[in-house]
């Protein structure tokens, strides 16, 4: 007898006694009564149904994330990832989730737009403070709590890099032409009071090279 067999006696069976308990004149709680027994324990086989694929879900969802930790198998999960993500476009466009800086909507937030103002403040400077040996509070009070520039004359000195003789502008801006593994850098944000227009740091790097250009300045 196989398994649908077996629930199509067992459903005859519990018809045919449900049809006895009519025929006697169970109510409805006398016959909650007697049944009990076989509900509790079918919703003791119902949850542990759900427990074991709780356990089983719990399972791989460990087993992906520790895989996730291995950079090599994080790498193609990222890549099947996007590929699944582009595949998808045609039929949902994600992009503007993508793009949006918040995806929840904060009515107390007002988007600031920057103006040529706010660009003349640090464009007009003549000079930049020089400091050295500065105490922390004065530089966060006089400086950073004011977001004044200034530049901290020994805050490499601690660098191993600058007791070598690899480390000057000149020697930086050719690893980044030059250097395999940097020739290659994009940077995610990169900027300058030069506009170059994108987050070329190539095109940026042979710019500042003009004697035609003497204030810039570059973070990313």
């Amino acid at each position: 007898m196989d398994y649908q067999e077996k629930l199509k006696v067992l459903d005859e069976e519990l018809m045919s006694f449900y049809q006895y308990c009519q025929q006697v004149g169970f109510s409805e709680a006398e016959m909650d009564v007697i049944c009990a027994p076989l509900v509790s324990s079918l919703r003791k086989s119902f949850f542990k149904k759900v427990i074991k694929y709780i356990i089983i879900v719990l399972t791989f969802v460990a087993f992906a994330y520790g895989l996730c930790q291995v950079d090599s198998v994080s790498l193609h999960f990222s890549a099947v990832g996007r590929l699944l993500m582009i595949k998808l476009l045609p039929f949902w466009d994600w992009t503007a989730m993508f793009y949006e800086s918040c995806l929840v909507s904060n009515p107390f937030y007002g988007e600031y737009q920057l103006t040529e103002e706010d660009c003349v403040s640090c464009e007009a400077l003549e000079q930049v403070d020089r400091l050295g040996s500065v105490a922390y509070e004065h530089l966060l009070d006089s400086y950073l709590n004011r977001d004044a520039p200034l530049i901290v004359m020994d805050a490499m000195e601690s660098w191993p890099v600058m007791n070598t003789d690899n480390f000057w502008f000149d020697n930086i801006t050719q690893l980044y032409l030059q250097d395999e593994k940097l020739v290659d850098t994009v940077p995610c944000i990169l900027t300058t009071n030069l506009r170059p227009g994108s987050s070329d740091l190539h095109a940026f790097l042979k710019r500042i090279n003009s004697p035609k250009i003497d204030k810039w300045f570059v973070h990313w």
